[in-house]
């Protein structure tokens, strides 16, 4: 391989070089482990293209970004896709994230896309409802859990059906979401959508499904 990637792998290997690289981003003049994580673009190793993915400014270098969404490898183009959720005036990024989202054949991938259009606000409604329906339960609880970040009143239309179906994955994440995110003022009674959510975990405990069970007894 590359004679950077060999280095990396020689002092104990790609996943050590990635993770020291990104702590060195976390302290204060983090100048030379940016540059490090840059230079590794290149390479041909896609571990450290993935690392290097996370060094690229969201904001100043949104291109650069939404071309790594087109990668071969599927580490990278998901690192491409959680690096643009910064991007969020971008509407270059809206519009890759929501493809990827809809046409990534990676379920982690998908997963990645719509985690990140959580932070587009209202713009990413209507990208995120498309998915709702993805065939991985892993992307469709991310889908709820990104509509209610996007938008949280327009997102309990959205999902509220859940919460009148039978227990399952999506509909205890929806109900766990809205019960988080369902504050309400000091002294005020608890917003009915909160109650609704509660009793839907509650009635999901009994569930003869042991995976539900826990699901709904973390939540």
């Amino acid at each position: 391989g590359p004679v950077g990637a060999g280095r990396c792998r020689d002092a104990g290997g790609v996943p050590r070089a990635r993770a020291g690289a990104r702590e060195g981003l976390a302290r204060p003049g983090a100048g030379h482990a940016r540059a490090q994580l840059s230079a590794w673009l290149d390479e041909d190793d896609p571990r450290l293209v993935a690392a290097a993915v996370t060094a690229v400014e969201p904001i100043e270098e949104t291109g650069r970004l939404v071309a790594f969404t087109s990668d071969p490898d599927a580490s990278v183009r998901r690192a491409a896709a959680l690096r643009l959720g910064a991007a969020i005036e971008s509407v270059d990024a809206i519009q890759a994230l929501s493809q990827l989202a809809r046409v990534d054949p990676e379920p982690s991938v998908r997963q990645a896309a719509v985690s990140a259009l959580g932070g587009f606000g209202a713009a990413a409604t209507g990208p995120l409802r498309e998915r709702m329906g993805d065939a991985e339960a892993q992307v469709r609880l991310a889908v709820v859990r990104a509509l209610v970040r996007a938008d949280r009143d327009s997102a309990l239309p959205l999902i509220a059906p859940l919460l009148a179906a039978p227990p399952s994955r999506a509909g205890i994440e929806a109900a766990r979401t809205i019960a988080l995110t369902g504050g309400a003022s000091a002294g005020a009674p608890m917003p009915q959508d909160v109650q609704d959510a509660r009793a839907y975990l509650a009635g999901a405990l009994g569930n003869e499904d042991a995976s539900l069970r826990s699901q709904a007894a973390v939540a």
